[in-house]
């Protein structure tokens, strides 16, 4: 009888584990505010901020967009430029201060010299990528994926069909790049 007992108490048990609610995540919230002004028209440029919104979402982090006017302490700044200095970071198309934890720099006049068809996915992509250096607060590169240093033609070519991808190194950089990142700004202040 004991048997019986200790049996269905280890049934009920399991069945017990399988009816709890699975834990919620939270996911990560990243305020990004961008100075819309530059080369490329603004429908483009919603088009980008669209793009690096859908890959971060596959990673589990939220990208909110303000206008700067409404960036809270703790949002990234992004500056469309139109006039980039030809000896400024030559052939970059895009700068971040990860160590600064705030700022970016996007050329739009630079990509905006890329084929029309392809300015919206590329400066998506490099938004991304810059938006990244913030989040891992460190300037680093992968080998491949949106963090590799350079997009090459293939690439470019590619991203009008398929965002690129997060290798999982940078994911676990940026996770925990967010929380860090935040403390660093509170004690700033």
């Amino acid at each position: 009888m004991k048997l019986f007992h200790i049996m269905g108490m280890i049934v009920l048990g399991v069945v017990g584990l399988g009816a709890r609610e699975p834990k919620e995540s939270v996911q990560p919230i990243v305020f990004v505010c961008v100075e819309q002004r530059g080369s490329i028209e603004p429908e483009k440029t919603n088009q980008a901020m669209t793009i690096a919104e859908r890959m971060y979402a596959r990673i589990g982090i939220k990208l909110r967009w303000k206008s700067p006017s409404a960036c809270p302490e703790s949002g990234i700044r992004v500056d469309l430029t139109s006039h980039t200095p030809v000896h400024y970071n030559p052939g970059a198309l895009a700068v971040a201060f990860p160590y600064e934890g705030t700022h970016v720099r996007l050329f739009t006049d630079r990509i905006g010299h890329a084929q029309p068809k392809i300015q919206a996915s590329l400066m998506g992509h490099v938004l991304a990528h810059e938006i990244a250096h913030i989040l891992e607060g460190v300037s680093r590169h992968s080998p491949d994926g949106i963090m590799k240093a350079n997009f090459d033609d293939r690439d470019c070519n590619a991203m009008q069909w398929f965002d690129m991808l997060f290798d999982q190194y940078d994911i676990d950089l940026i996770r925990t790049g967010i929380p860090y990142r935040t403390q660093t700004l509170a004690a700033r202040r």
